[in-house]
């Protein structure tokens, strides 16, 4: 029985070494994922702002808004808009200091605003 302790041992060492390498390749791959998760959000949340912000100053200059769009539901948007922008510039940060996940999660996040925004303004996302 002590005789084949040292193949018992190695055998161990090896599934430590496999389960090692299964947890290297899996951060890895889930880094892959938020790496092009980022560089969908960074691709398409930008364009979104920026026409949410235009569509709010154009309703902001106007004397009326539109039917289907009430003071209050405005107000709301408005405030989601700088909410947005607050946590696209969070966002942007995190990515230049190189942490992903922080980055890809207030991505997440403003694109839930925007995508909100544009519903609540008629508009469809580009």
């Amino acid at each position: 029985m002590i005789a084949a302790a040292p193949a018992v041992l190695s055998q161990a060492q090896g599934l430590a070494g496999v389960a090692s390498s299964a947890k290297q390749a899996a951060e890895a791959a889930a880094l892959e994922a938020m790496n092009a998760e980022w560089t969908s959000l960074s691709g398409t949340l930008p364009a979104a702002v920026a026409a949410i912000e235009s569509r709010v100053n154009i309703l902001s200059k106007s004397k009326k808004l539109p039917a289907n769009l009430d003071q209050a539901t405005f107000e709301s948007v408005k405030t989601g808009l700088a909410d947005a922008k607050s946590l696209w510039d969070q966002a942007t940060a995190a990515q230049a200091s190189g942490n992903v996940e922080a980055a890809v999660t207030a991505g997440r996040q403003v694109k839930e605003k925007t995508d909100a925004a544009l519903a609540a303004l008629g508009m469809t996302a580009g």
